[in-house]
Order: C-alpha cells, then sequence, then structure tokens
C-alpha cells in the first residue's frame, strides 16, 4: 500500500481512480500508512470501502520513487466525495 501507484491500487483493490489519488495523496502527504487502520482514519475511508480489501492490503516501507495516477475520464469527479454511502448490489 505504501509503494503502489493509482493504477495498481484500482486494478488490484477494486476502487476508482478518484479514492485511489486520494488514497496516494493523503499517503504522500503524510508519509506512509502504518497499517490498515492508519490507512481508513487518515483517508477517511467508509468501513464497507475497507472490508473489500482488508486481507489484501501490505503496509510496506513506501517507495521513494513518486509515480503519475492514471488521469480520470472527463465525465467522473476529480474530488473525493465528502460524505454518503456507496451500495454495492
Amino acid at each position: 500500500m505504501n509503494a503502489a501507484d493509482a493504477h495498481t491500487l484500482v486494478q488490484s483493490l477494486g476502487i476508482d481512480v478518484v479514492v485511489a489519488t486520494h488514497v496516494i495523496s493523503v499517503r504522500d502527504g503524510r508519509g506512509g500508512f502504518a497499517d490498515l487502520n492508519d490507512l481508513v482514519k487518515a483517508a477517511g475511508l467508509q468501513p464497507h470501502e475497507m472490508v473489500r480489501f482488508r486481507n489484501t492490503v501490505v503496509f510496506g516501507p513506501r517507495s521513494s520513487q513518486s509515480r503519475q495516477p492514471p488521469t480520470a475520464h472527463p465525465d467522473t469527479r476529480t474530488e473525493r466525495p465528502s460524505g454518503g454511502r456507496i451500495v454495492d448490489i
């Protein structure tokens, strides 16, 4: 989690590019995440968002190499939603 780029987060965790970009921005601003709880609190993720990948992520040392996130489609949001829930049916 501390070294992945946005494309890797999108592909491996099934999150959208907006969430991936937000997570990376928070991660880079604070120098990485200690564990899943740290990630959830710092990035402001909802519990239902982390359930999908809680057994998948690994928190290792942060990569010193910065990577550019993929650009979002012009019709998609560019900011992290401030509230509400995402319901997968």
